[in-house]
């Protein structure tokens, strides 16, 4: 559960979570099978979001992805 994983754990996680995502599958399954948000069920999906409600350094982060990237 969430906060229950060491940090080396937590970036293990993601870390195969994201090769699988480079491996093809898609992200709304992967999503629902790592994810610990409220949004997992709904395959990670944070729907519209506006900007001023997005941390600035998610933002640009976002701003430099191409479509369909993952960071």
């Amino acid at each position: 559960g969430l906060n229950q994983r060491t940090p080396e754990e937590a970036q293990a996680r993601a870390a195969e979570a994201l090769d699988k995502i480079n491996s093809g599958a898609p992200f709304e399954d992967v999503a629902r099978e790592y994810s610990e948000s409220p949004e997992a069920a709904d395959g990670g999906s944070l729907g519209m979001v506006a900007e001023e409600d997005l941390n600035p350094e998610i933002f640009e982060t976002l701003l430099a992805l191409p479509e369909g990237g993952v960071s």
